[in-house]
Order: C-alpha cells, then structure tokens, then sequence
C-alpha cells in the first residue's frame, strides 16, 4: 500500500506541476517521459521527474529567462544544468519539490515534437510520456512490456547512456 501511495503521491505532483506550466500559456506541450512514467506502469516509484517542453515560437527567443519564470511559478529554486551534466538538446532546468527532483528541459531547436522525444532515447522500455493522467507510448515499449525485455539501440539524443540507470523491468 505504500508502493501505492508514492505513486499516487508523485503522479499527483507531476500533474500540478504540468497544470502550472500550461497556465503559463507560452508552452506547445508538457510532458513527463521516460523513467517516471515507465515506473509508474511498471508500479515502481520514480527517482525524478524530467518534464519536456516545447516553447511556442513567439516565446522561443526567450528561453534564457525561463529559469526565473519556472521559479517564480513552481515556487523553488531552478538552476541551469550544463551540457555536460546531460542533455544535448534541451536547456535543462533543475530543482527540488517535496523531495522530488525535477528537471524542466526546454526544446533549444523549436522543432521539436512528442514522438522525437519517444524515440530519443536508447532504451525502448524508456519510450513513453505522461501528461494528467494519459501515457502516451511506441510500438517498442508496448513489446518491451509484454516479453518484459530491455533493446539498447546506443542513440540517445540526450547525452547519456539509458543502460548505466535503467533497472531490468
């Protein structure tokens, strides 16, 4: 019942977050991916929450003042990672809510859709997002759950390796 509760706990967390974001109004989309929605389908709590967003064009040129604004909103401190902590293709926000970290990764190219997201990264077991309460996931997760196998395809467009954090399902 515990197990239970985090979850219910951190889903809870990830919608207001979302909730927030979107009340912003600057954004295309919102979604956690990877690690936090496959543990949840797999009822396992997440280490963290990692939101990818996607600016609307007219706030695209913006992005350097995104850290004060996800302060101010969230009501936390966020500082910007740097590309060498991770992420290539996102500026990558990082802070702290009720224990939980959370990274806020923002699309650097403006071209970037869902499914780029899905299929970035290396391991199929991590391609699905959730936002308030749908997951979204590929054909590749989908197998991965049902034979409850790993595939490493090695091309991560996030700058690190899947396999060194990911825990067999």
């Amino acid at each position: 019942m515990e197990l239970d509760k985090t979850i219910s706990i951190q889903e809870i967390l990830a919608n207001d977050i979302i909730r927030k974001l979107e009340y912003l109004n600057c954004f295309e989309f919102v979604v956690i991916a990877g690690g936090a929605p496959r543990n949840w389908l797999n009822n396992k709590p997440a280490n963290d929450l990692d939101f990818y967003v996607k600016l609307k064009p007219e706030f695209n040129t913006k992005k350097e003042s995104l850290g004060f604004l996800l302060q101010v909103i969230l009501k936390t401190e966020f500082i910007e990672l740097k590309k060498e902590q991770g992420y290539e293709e996102f500026i990558v926000f990082n802070g702290t809510i009720d224990g939980n970290e959370i990274d806020i990764c923002v699309d650097k190219s403006g071209t970037l859709k869902l499914e780029d997201i899905l299929v970035s990264f290396d391991a199929n077991m991590s391609e699905v997002a959730y936002s308030k309460g749908i997951f979204k996931v590929t054909k590749a997760f989908m197998k991965g759950m049902s034979n409850k196998t790993i595939k490493y395809t090695g091309q991560s467009k996030f700058g690190y390796k899947q396999k060194e954090y990911l825990e067999k399902v």
